[in-house]
């Protein structure tokens, strides 16, 4: 399930106009190619949760999800994660099979990754984490 949360978050934020065209159709799952133009999102699935009782699940899970925005431009990577962060938030409901009832942001901060030979040229990166809560199917016997 949690793939599918992933392939929701892509298919959303290419869906915005505005993330979009400021991205293009750089938002990856895990590894960005190498040679990524910039600006690009990259997105990872850092662990997920089954709600149980005594007599199994409950058919409620938690995933939590990094979203780690890169680009050359710190002010207009703030600019752009804020945008991702607002799109982030608003799903709720079904999507691709998958009921969304939540997505909180949990963490978030910002640094820059400079590059091994000591030159200016890094990228910045913003990273947010989600807490993304949603229905799952439960295995009845």
């Amino acid at each position: 399930m949690s793939s599918q949360i992933g392939k929701v978050i892509r298919t959303t934020l290419l869906a915005d106009a505005t993330i979009a065209s400021t991205v293009l159709n750089r938002v990856y799952p895990l590894v960005m190619p190498m040679n990524t133009a910039f600006p690009a999102i990259m997105y990872t699935v850092l662990n997920t949760r089954s709600d149980s009782h005594l007599k199994g699940t409950t058919g409620i899970a938690e995933t939590m999800l990094q979203l780690d925005g890169y680009g050359q431009n710190y002010s207009s990577l703030l600019s752009l994660m804020e945008l991702v962060r607002l799109e982030i938030q608003s799903i709720r409901g079904t999507y691709d099979s998958v009921f969304i009832n939540s997505i909180d942001l949990d963490s978030s901060y910002d640094t820059f990754d400079r590059p091994e030979d000591g030159s200016d040229l890094g990228l910045y990166r913003v990273v947010h984490t989600y807490i993304i809560n949603y229905q799952e199917t439960i295995v009845t016997r």
